[in-house]
């Protein structure tokens, strides 16, 4: 979906009229002013810099960052392919994740996020579901039964819908698929084994993560992105090592990850920082009341 070109050859800053020009010339001439609004609301574009021309002389003309632009064609590009706005509002998510505010301010990057999501995280939670929809059927290894396969993705929604978890049921809803015949199973590479445990913490964050998405503080998003930028890295390097000690059954939870990849698992990736920092938090916090 995402041009990765139009991050390493960036445009120069534009004008609103400029983005109109580059709009029709990738095929969607029907953007206007009114709709660059519309856009700038949902988060797909932020805002432009005011420049005074001196005292006396008024204002130039608002300007885009070069970054700003550059997000903005890869928008347009696939808006006039069809995709729908939850789709084109990863892209900010993306960058702000990757390149930081310099890309993306703040502002910006909450109202991608609403529209990516939708405006009531309770009622709108198809990413966490996909995501742990996912999860359920990369963990039947041995062909769990409908009804174990069932009960868990109940135990999801029902949690998201919630926004809480029941841990001890998420663990033992978790073991009926990923272990159906009663027998401890550790599988995965060394560097991050899967076990019920390991899988329910995993479906724990996501779930954490959702209810934190809209109230979550300045400092909790920033928390989050240093997190990925620091853990990024690292995990790219171990990739291939990790989908090869994976086995043939799990390697699809260790695949590689091109640009696109990363774009759609944006909010995703943002929705489950922040359950493990709530995590952390959490369990510090039990461990105070308890000294």
């Amino acid at each position: 979906m995402y041009d990765p070109s139009v991050v390493e050859d960036r445009p120069d800053p534009a004008i609103l009229d400029d983005l109109l020009s580059d709009a029709d010339r990738l095929g969607f001439p029907s953007l206007n002013e009114r709709l660059v609004r519309e856009w700038h609301q949902k988060g797909l574009i932020g805002s432009p810099c005011r420049l005074s021309l001196g005292r006396g002389r008024g204002q130039a003309p608002a300007l885009y960052s070069s970054e700003q632009r550059a997000l903005f064609i890869a928008v347009v590009r696939n808006r006039a392919r069809g995709y729908k706005y939850t789709t084109l509002a990863t892209i900010p998510v993306w960058a702000w994740l990757n390149f930081g505010e310099d890309w993306v301010e703040m502002g910006q990057l909450r109202r991608a996020l609403r529209t990516a999501i939708g405006p009531n995280p309770r009622r709108s939670v198809k990413a966490a579901c996909k995501a742990a929809n996912v999860l359920v059927c990369q963990i039947d290894l041995h062909h769990a039964s409908y009804e174990a396969r069932t009960r868990l993705r109940k135990e999801i929604s029902a949690a998201l819908n919630l926004g809480q978890v029941n841990y001890e049921c998420l663990r033992a809803a978790v073991a009926g698929v990923y272990e159906p015949c009663g027998v401890a199973i550790v599988r995965g590479p060394a560097g991050a084994p899967l076990t019920v445990d390991s899988i329910t913490a995993l479906l724990d964050a996501r779930i954490r993560g959702m209810k934190e998405l809209y109230s979550a503080t300045d400092e909790a998003l920033l928390l989050a992105r240093s997190r990925h930028q620091e853990s990024w890295p690292e995990y790219q390097a171990r990739q291939a090592a990790y989908s090869a000690e994976a086995g043939p059954q799990l390697a699809s939870l260790f695949a590689p990850s091109d640009v696109t990849k990363q774009v759609e698992d944006s909010v995703s990736e943002v929705v489950l920082l922040l359950g493990i920092e709530r995590q952390r938090t959490d369990r510090a916090a039990h461990m105070d009341a308890h000294r």
